[in-house]
Order: C-alpha cells, then structure tokens, then sequence
C-alpha cells in the first residue's frame, strides 16, 4: 500500500530531499511526517476511506503531501487539472462529488477560488469543503497549515479503513473520444508497482539522478515521474 510505502522509502532514505521547490528541500522524511499530520487532520474533518477529495493544485509540495495524506485515510483523489475552469470542475462535482477540494486560491495570473464558487453554483453535488494552501478566502475554508498545526493523538499514525494493495486511490481525467472526459481510476498496487518498474527501466535510481518536474502531476505522465523518482529515492 503507498502509505507503507512511503514509510519504507522515509525509512532507506530518511533526510535525503525527497523533493526540493522554492530553493526548499523536503527530506523523505519529512514528507511522511507532513502527510501523517495532515491526514489526522483531514481525519477530524471527517474524511475517511472512500471518500473523494479533489486535489486542484499546481506542482508544489502540498499537493504531494495532500495525495498521501489522502492515501493514509483510504481517501480516493481526483487530480484536477490546473487549466480546467468552473464548467469542467462542476462536472467532477456532478459526477465523483468529492467531500473536499485541496486547491490554491491564487498561482501566477489565474484567480481560482472564484472559479471554484461558480463550479459551486452551477453544481447539483453538495459544496465540498474547501482545503486551501495558502491564505482563505472563504469563511468555511480551512487552510493546510491549520491542519499541520493541530494537536492529534494516536490516529495521527494509523491508516484509514480496511486498506489493501486493491483499494481505490487516485482517479485521472482523460480526453478520449467523448464530450466529456473520462476518470480512470487507479489502485494502491499499480501506483506502487509501475513507480518502481519506472525507476528500475530508466535507471533513474543514479547516484546523481535529479528529476525537473516540469510535467504537472495532475496528468499521468506528471504524476507517474514523481512516482518513480521517489522509488528511486532520488529528488
């Protein structure tokens, strides 16, 4: 399972930077720790295994932490593409209604929180709780660092749920031959399995191996490179 997984990793490499953004690392250690403590905290808000959060964050050390937290809870994630507006994010809405969306209010020119309150309108799902990284906007939003500052108790290290190398993990929009697109959704063992058969195949596991995450992880090609770099147990 990718929470075990990721413990594993922390483990082998411990104060290795599992990545580095804004010139600041983050050890491996460190990003098991992170994700933990949020997913305690997502835990309070009440999500659980099965439920879907939406992440709908740029390429930023968040949104990793927020995907393993999510993992930690049996949580399923939708990875939300930064480039979809609010008729494409009501149809998520509409259709997977995610319990939560972990967004950026604002990255570079693209205002997002009031493209996420026009999803919100047009919308038949219920609104989902809004997880922000960085500063709210929103009176019911909670941000991120609120949920790392919190105090937990023993459910800060335990995971959600009856996990197994089958459960539900994270779904991925695709264009494909229709007029909307499609999720494909993806379990805790092939996530797992196809990092490390990436890392082995592209011997990205290099003593000097750094990989530039230009790709986003919302998409599979994005995602499935930070994967495997952190198989590889390299930034």
């Amino acid at each position: 399972m990718v929470p075990g997984w990721l413990d594993e990793l922390a483990a082998q490499h411990a104060d290795v930077n599992a990545l580095v953004f804004d010139d600041n690392g983050t050890s491996f250690t460190e990003l098991a720790k992170r994700s933990r403590t949020v997913a305690a905290g997502l835990a309070d808000l009440g999500i659980g295994s099965g439920d879907v959060v939406a992440l709908w964050l740029p390429n930023e050390t968040d949104w990793l932490v927020a995907f393993f937290a999510c993992a930690r809870l049996g949580a399923v994630v939708i990875a939300v593409n930064t480039r979809f507006r609010a008729v494409e994010l009501a149809g998520i809405f509409d259709r997977v209604r995610p319990k939560a969306i972990v967004y950026r209010p604002r990255f570079r020119s693209v205002n997002f929180a009031p493209v996420l309150a026009d999803a919100i309108a047009i919308t038949e799902a219920p609104p989902p709780l809004e997880i922000v990284a960085g500063e709210k906007t929103s009176a019911g939003a909670v941000s991120l660092e609120e949920l790392t500052e919190r105090q937990h108790g023993p459910s800060e290290t335990s995971y959600g749920g009856e996990l197994s190398e089958r459960s539900d993990l994270i779904m991925f929009t695709t264009s494909g031959t229709t007029s909307v697109p499609k999720f494909v959704l993806h379990s805790h063992k092939s996530i797992v399995h196809h990092a490390r058969d990436v890392a082995r195949d592209f011997a990205m596991d290099d003593s000097n191996a750094a990989m530039l995450q230009a790709l986003p992880y919302c998409g599979v090609f994005g995602f499935c490179q930070a994967m495997a770099a952190l198989a590889a147990g390299r930034p």
